[in-house]
């Protein structure tokens, strides 16, 4: 209880560790970068960061973007896709957008088994089988070609969704220019 000399009540205490988390965030100069490498550099960054406290990482989605160590993060990631055109409430719908994305990831991430990450090839062998056995048509050949449903490899994942990320904002600037 003596915590409560220091704050006033449990969202003090939820703010305070969300800013914990994003003043570990490293902010490189996006702006010397291709908006592409900045996205990357800016996903990058909060992963490593939010993997410090693995389990804490998704409160961040939950707390208020105004906190004083959000909105350098905040600046950041809206002057990415600024610099295609991408602005107003664009933008922003971007950075949420951005924001799920790497917090989805980051809870597959932290609460898949290590067997989902092919730790174990049995286990993955065996999920394999059972999804060419599962009679339903496009698991059966999904799994008969690519271990992708019995395997993850948490890096490519990242990448690919990056990269549809990275196309989506690419339409959306085509689009409105």
């Amino acid at each position: 209880m003596s915590l409560y000399n220091h704050v006033d009540d449990k969202t003090d205490v939820l703010d305070a560790v969300a800013d914990v988390i994003l003043q570990g965030i490293e902010i490189r100069d996006v702006d010397a970068m291709s908006w592409q490498d900045g996205l990357r550099g800016l996903a990058r960054a909060f992963h490593v960061a939010a993997l410090k406290y693995p389990h804490s990482a998704t409160l961040v989605l939950a707390r208020r973007l105004n906190a004083p160590a959000a909105v350098p993060v905040v600046e950041a990631a809206l002057r990415v896709p600024a610099r295609v055109g991408l602005v107003g409430a664009a933008a922003v719908h971007a950075l949420r957008a951005f924001i799920a994305f790497l917090i989805g990831t980051l809870a597959r991430e932290v609460g898949s088994a290590p067997t989902c990450a092919g730790a174990n090839p049995g286990v993955v062998a065996g999920r394999e089988r059972d999804f060419v056995k599962s009679g339903l048509p496009a698991v059966a050949d999904v799994a008969a070609v690519a271990a992708d449903l019995a395997f993850c490899d948490r890096e490519a994942e990242m990448e690919f969704g990056l990269e549809l990320f990275d196309g989506g904002v690419r339409r959306r600037v085509d689009a409105a220019g």
